[in-house]
């Protein structure tokens, strides 16, 4: 829902009910929105999105996968990254050594179970 907040020149309907026809025109007004400007690269060629699961939809709107394969103007309207959404840099995590530990005096400490 938070997508059709974003959308240009358009309004989402609220109240207890909402018709088919509006339903059918928030689909519709949807489908475009996806179409031109945020996941175009899903509705070229020989893919099938209408038969979508889900599933599917979640894993082809992936900043990851609009990065590999969607088109330049798929690509202009990823959020900008910050500390939340930049990929990691592999390599930073340090592994725990094995062996005795050792005090602040430079004694070695047990590692006895009870």
């Amino acid at each position: 829902m938070k997508i059709f907040f974003q959308m240009p020149n358009f309004e989402v309907p609220t109240g207890p009910q909402i018709s088919s026809a509006e339903l059918e025109t928030i689909f519709e007004a949807g489908l475009d929105y996806l179409k031109t400007s945020r996941m175009s690269y899903v509705f070229g060629g020989k893919k099938k999105p209408l038969e979508w699961k889900l599933s599917t939809w979640a894993k082809h709107s992936l900043p990851s996968m609009i990065q590999k394969f969607g088109q330049t103007n798929d690509i202009a309207n990823l959020p900008t990254l910050n500390r939340l959404n930049a990929p990691r840099m592999p390599g930073n995590r340090q592994r725990r050594r094995a062996g005795p530990h050792h005090n602040d005096d430079g004694t070695e400490e047990s590692q006895e179970t009870a």
